[in-house]
């Protein structure tokens, strides 16, 4: 049985309909009755025959890391291997780079990762210490590389990894150079990155922000899809826009957490609601609007086609379309994508090649001075520093006792509000500090066996959570700003 993403749900607040409680450790699903009265034509199951699919199988055999074989067979040896509590033969290759097992250093948890390349290739975990070729960044050699015995970052050669020239920014192959090269042989990198730990193409930065108008807008959404919608008219998996959160830069370096949204309220659609926040928020000029990434380009797209095709779309529907599609790819104030200019633009050894936000952060936190004197005072949450709608007197720049800054993200998981201290209510089974994260809270949200204390809380948390991802998008451009003009 599967969602039919073809069907629209005919119920409102179906997710009420099977309510899951939690029993200390456990979590059971409790139908309600009337999920026994929905017919055939309101269901958003279909039956999905997978005989051919299993047939297939059985006649093919499995193909996995190591070897073939049938499916009887396979089954019966891994079983009794289970069974007697035996290892099996590990191999290592590049589907090592998703593995779920792997535990970071210094955790108390077993790690599988290093059990298997310990074994697989006779390595130390002094040798696991160092980057391997699973961190090099977009690159789709990795099996041959491990094939050839190649494991490590420095094992890798520059005519390896492709066309190493671009006509303006970092080319792909120059990026996966510079994480070699900071590996193998750090001397061989430009002065300029030796001096500074870092590698920033000033031309390429220099072009993009001489194209932005002030003020600078910075937009986060949170969203949820479940295969079960929490509001009539919605296709399973179809695009909820419950929050944003938007920091506001102007020319002179003035920042502020000028507006948030957060409808998260059981059986309310929030996208319309939303769409108006939203043109609120950015109506009041024509300044640049900045994203990471392009989920907030994706969702708007999804929110223009229910304004047009929904038939409970509000009075307003086609002003609210036509603001949406100014800041989409093909608009007159198409939103910019920071993590392409992260790309194309800046790379820290920190980062392990990623251009994540929750990877730069940490690293233009290290390595910039101006952040530092910044955001190692007390000034963000302030009304003569950098007023927040959710903080106070907060300071960013941390250093922890290895002579690291603190990870913004893991102080977040820290902190209280203060209303959550006064009503003692803080839900520490899901703490926010990933989307993923936030998506739950949200989906949590709709069940009403939550008390009024408990949903304070998540959505107190949720605050916090959304405006750190806009706030860390404007300490990435400060830092950019800083090093490419000064200040």
């Amino acid at each position: 049985m599967m969602p039919d993403k073809s069907r629209v749900a005919s119920w409102d607040r179906m997710n009420q309909l099977f309510k899951i409680k939690r029993l200390g450790n456990q979590s059971i699903v409790e139908p309600d009755e009337r999920a026994k009265s929905i017919t055939a034509q309101e269901a958003l199951l279909y039956e999905f025959p997978v005989g051919q699919y299993i047939a297939q199988i059985h006649r093919a055999g499995l193909t996995f890391p190591g070897g073939t074989g049938s499916l009887a067979d396979m089954a019966q040896q891994w079983a009794d291997a289970y069974a007697a509590d035996r290892a099996l033969p590990p191999t290592i290759g590049a589907h090592c780079a998703s593995c779920e097992f792997k535990a970071e250093p210094g955790s108390a948890l077993k790690s599988g990762f290093h059990e298997c390349w310990k074994e697989a290739a006779g390595l130390t975990d002094a040798d696991l210490a160092k980057p391997t070729v699973l961190e090099l960044w977009n690159f789709r050699g990795k099996q041959k590389l491990i094939e050839a015995g190649k494991l490590f970052l420095a094992d890798v050669g520059k005519d390896e990894l492709g066309d190493y020239t671009t006509n303006l920014g970092v080319s792909t192959a120059k990026r996966q150079w510079l994480q070699v090269q900071w590996e193998a042989d750090a001397d061989s990198l430009p002065l300029e990155f030796q001096s500074a730990g870092f590698h920033l193409d000033h031309n390429y930065m220099a072009i993009e922000m001489d194209r932005w108008r002030y003020p600078l807008h910075f937009i986060d959404f949170e969203t949820s899809t479940t295969a079960l919608p929490f509001h009539a008219g919605m296709k399973p998996y179809e695009n909820v826009a419950f929050q944003f959160s938007h920091h506001v830069m102007e020319r002179d370096g003035t920042l502020r957490h000028a507006n948030q949204f957060l409808l998260a309220e059981p059986g309310v659609f929030p996208n319309y609601e939303f769409a108006r926040a939203l043109k609120a928020a950015l109506s009041n000029d024509d300044g640049s609007v900045f994203m990471w990434a392009n989920h907030e380009n994706t969702i708007l797209g999804h929110i223009v086609e229910q304004l047009k095709n929904r038939e409970d779309a509000p009075a307003d529907k086609e002003e609210l379309a036509s603001f949406l599609q100014t800041l989409v790819k093909s608009g007159k104030r198409a939103m910019i994508d920071l993590r392409i200019m992260a790309q194309k633009g800046y790379f820290h050894p920190s980062t392990r090649g990623s251009n994540s936000l929750k990877k730069v952060l940490p690293a233009v936190l290290q390595s910039s001075r101006y952040l530092r004197e910044r955001y190692s005072q007390p000034i963000y949450g302030t009304k003569n520093g950098i007023p927040s709608l959710n903080f106070s007197s907060m300071t960013w720049w941390i250093q922890d006792g290895y002579g690291s800054v603190a990870d913004p993200y893991k102080l977040l998981l820290t902190m209280k509000s203060e209303r959550q201290l006064a009503i003692g209510a803080d839900p520490d089974d899901l703490d926010i500090a990933a989307g993923g994260e936030a998506s739950m809270a949200y989906g949590r949200l709709q069940f009403e066996t939550l008390n009024e204390a408990e949903r304070n809380a998540l959505k107190a948390k949720l605050l916090r959570y959304c405006e750190l991802d806009t706030l860390a998008m404007a300490m990435v451009v400060e830092a950019w700003q800083d090093t490419v003009r000064g200040r």
